[in-house]
């Protein structure tokens, strides 16, 4: 007989047949009795659950009996209920199991039967399995695995095969291979981490190398783009300061035309119309009392002579006045008055005098080159 997992439920295997058409319950494929039946929704044929699955793995779509596709639906009631008053023998029935059940028992009473059979592990012999415990309990052949040392033996050569001192002496040699392939696993890979650290110190070299080649040009580079601006730095410093020099002058200057034209051909100011090719380089409180000339005292006017004070003026180096200074310490006193020209006005009140017919520009800004 077949296994219910299988296939339908054989006809022979029904014990009350009276009064039921035991072919309106055959599932169309296997043609045997209905074993978890289900229906065709299109044609309401009844198939096993089991045979129409078979059915639709090998590709298939349609129904058994027809072209339609296959649509499920659950079994009718009607079936359910035929099928549930069918009275069925145990499969294991010819093993000596006299059991009669009712179809919704026949699956759990099967998977627990002591008549079905079961094949020793050991000999390979088929019992029931009700026995098979008590023949595995006793049969030679029975194979056994140690926990310890993992020998496996029979029972009937345990004496021989597997005893204290062979487990401890199989332990042994087990841990000695197995330390043995440790160190060898533990000595490759060392191996490798020793070439892996190799190469990668091989490639941070190189690539410290290229690091270092790359520096020095940008250095390179770098010094040779600071040697350029700091030359356009000067170059460009020396050209702001000859317009800055060239802006002054075009301020410090009378254009031609303005004035008449000195006698010492210098270059006239623009403010005062004197000579500007000459500018003061003394202290502040001497330019002050120069260029207060009209109210110096005697005293004041002896020390433009006595202390040489006219020697504060300095020419301009693009001056275009050929005067140079004609006074000196070895000159007398008449001389140097001679020589810068200064007319001494005399007032009655105070008895002071100043350079009246002077050749120098005392504009309060010349004082700088």
């Amino acid at each position: 007989m077949a296994s219910t997992n299988d296939v339908g439920l054989a006809p022979d295997r029904i014990r009350n047949p009276s009064g039921t058409h035991l072919e309106d319950l055959n599932c169309l494929i296997c043609h045997n009795i209905l074993w978890k039946p289900v229906a065709c929704q299109q044609c309401e044929a009844y198939f096993c659950s089991a045979c129409i699955r078979k059915w639709l793995t090998d590709g298939r779509i349609d129904c058994p009996l027809g072209r339609e596709s296959y649509m499920e639906r659950a079994c009718s009631r009607f079936v359910n209920t035929l099928l549930s008053k069918l009275q069925i023998a145990c499969i294991y029935e010819s093993k000596g199991c006299r059991e009669i059940l009712p179809y919704e028992a026949v699956e759990k009473h099967e998977t627990q039967c002591g008549y079905q059979p079961q094949q020793c592990p050991g000999c390979r012999s088929s019992f029931l399995k009700s026995e098979i415990e008590t023949h595995i309990s006793r049969c030679e052949l029975i194979e056994f695995t140690c926990d310890d040392c993992k020998i496996v033996y029979k029972r009937r050569d345990a004496s021989q095969n597997h005893n204290d001192v062979i487990c401890v002496k199989e332990q042994f040699r087990q841990y000695r291979c197995q330390s043995q392939e440790e160190m060898r696993q533990l000595k490759k890979q060392f191996q490798q981490d020793i070439d892996k650290s190799q190469t990668e110190f091989k490639q941070l070299k190189e690539q410290f190398q290229q690091d270092a080649c790359q520096s020095q040009k940008q250095i390179k580079q770098l010094k040779e783009d600071l040697d350029k601006l700091q030359h356009d730095y000067s170059t460009n410093t020396a050209n702001v300061a000859q317009s800055i020099i060239n802006i002054i002058q075009q301020h410090q200057f009378a254009t031609p035309g303005t004035y008449e034209a000195l006698d010492c051909k210098g270059r006239r100011c623009i403010k005062c119309g004197q000579c500007r090719d000459w500018y003061f380089i003394g202290d502040a409180e001497t330019w002050k009392s120069i260029r207060n000339n009209k109210k110096w005292t005697w005293n004041e006017r002896n020390r433009w002579d006595e202390d040489l004070v006219y020697d504060h003026f300095k020419r301009r180096d693009d001056a275009t006045c050929p005067t140079q200074r004609p006074v000196s310490q070895q000159h007398s006193s008449a001389f140097r008055r001679r020589a810068i020209s200064p007319v001494f006005s005399q007032y009655k009140q105070n008895n002071i005098g100043g350079i009246t017919d002077h050749h120098y520009c005392l504009c309060e800004d010349n004082i700088v080159a």
